[in-house]
């Protein structure tokens, strides 16, 4: 057996069952690694805000979702020209 899947069931053995209160909510938090001019980033975007919407409707009363945008490049090497956004 792998020591580190030994270690993995030791530990688990162990450990004592984490019982949390009733009352308990962990905030949700969602990391999205997006590019602005991609058309499928933007198709995400869209199902996400529905999905929000969704957990809002099922889950009222509960922490609002922290939602954290980071940019994403999806063609480095586009020299600046060209990423103008404009026909000639």
């Amino acid at each position: 057996m792998e020591s580190r899947l030994r270690w993995r069931i030791i530990c688990t053995a162990i450990t004592p069952p984490l019982i949390l209160p009733r009352n308990f909510t962990m905030p949700l938090a969602i990391d999205i690694i997006s590019d602005v001019v991609c058309p499928w980033c933007f198709i995400g975007k869209r199902r996400l805000e529905s999905a929000l919407e969704l957990y809002r409707e099922s889950n009222p009363g509960s922490a609002e979702p922290k939602v954290t945008w980071h940019p994403f490049q999806l063609n480095p090497d586009m020299p600046p020209e060209e990423s103008t956004g404009t026909l000639t």
